[in-house]
């Protein structure tokens, strides 16, 4: 854009910067949190990739019908949970 320096200011932008979780082991975390009744949680690095699959089986999770494949990836396998 040929004019693009007359019309914008550098000091004027912002640098931000998003945190994209990476539960530890590198596996998502899927499913509910204990204690805390009706709340489940997804935290994973691989959003784009998983989404679809990950949302299928969200589906199970809030209708009480959870899948076996999800059996690995809940708070479980965290000491103190």
């Amino acid at each position: 854009i040929p004019d693009l320096a007359d019309r914008v200011s550098l000091d004027a932008c912002t640098l931000q910067v998003g945190v994209r979780p990476y539960p530890e082991g590198g596996l998502p975390i899927i499913g509910p949190l204990p204690g805390a009744d009706g709340l489940i949680i997804v935290a994973t690095h691989s959003g784009i990739t998983l989404g679809l699959a990950i949302a299928a089986h969200m589906v199970g999770l809030v209708h009480g019908d959870p899948a076996p494949e999800l059996a690995g990836f809940g708070f479980s396998r965290f000491p103190g949970f």
